[in-house]
């Protein structure tokens, strides 16, 4: 399927770019002490739904999926234990408070030339604004994203609801959710 742009692209994931992502937001986050999975798992999330809402492409096109503790991209742990097997990367535990973080830390450069310029603002962005939350903060605030709502557990979050308006109060009904896969399925067609 050829890429388009646009809220009801289809796009071809690229692992390669969420590799660079997680090495990248790796070293943007290093002296970050809240910075473990969960709250990576919200940068690359909002990085590449920011993104897609500002200029019509997501930064990886990779699936993310509902967890308990908010988006998570499907394909995150395949490809980060590449990037350890590789030794780009090593994931290390760190107790913070009364729990304990897995914390990645580069053991390379990031490969800059892969991202955009828009790409490289909104990845700088979003960890900055980021910065000075927890994970749970991180957490709850992916939980108030329309995407969140639409979808059950462990299902795929659509980029298109990256256009929804974050304080839309809105019930979603099964009926919705029924008529949002019939139109998926026939635009996969």
């Amino acid at each position: 399927m050829d890429e388009e742009e646009g809220p009801m692209a289809q796009f071809a994931a690229d692992e390669q770019k969420l590799a660079e992502l997680i090495v990248w937001a790796g070293h943007l986050m290093a002296k970050d002490p809240a910075a473990g999975s969960t709250k990576l798992n919200k940068v690359l999330f909002y990085a590449d739904f920011v993104h897609h809402r500002r200029y019509g492409r997501p930064i990886t096109g990779v699936e993310y999926q509902k967890l308990q503790h908010g988006p998570a991209p499907r394909r995150l742990r395949p490809v980060r234990d590449e990037l350890v097997r590789r030794g780009d990367i090593v994931v290390q535990q760190e107790p913070l408070f009364l729990h304990t973080i897995d914390r990645t830390v580069p053991q390379r450069e990031p490969n800059l030339e892969i991202f955009s310029e828009t790409e490289r603002e909104v990845i700088t962005e979003v960890v900055s604004q980021l910065d000075t939350m927890n994970a749970a903060d991180v957490s709850s605030m992916s939980h108030e994203e329309f995407g969140w709502h639409w979808v059950e557990m462990g299902e795929t979050i659509p980029y298109v609801t990256a256009f929804a308006k974050p304080d839309l109060e809105v019930t979603v009904t099964d009926h919705m959710k029924q008529r949002a896969r019939q139109l998926a399925e026939s635009l996969d067609q």
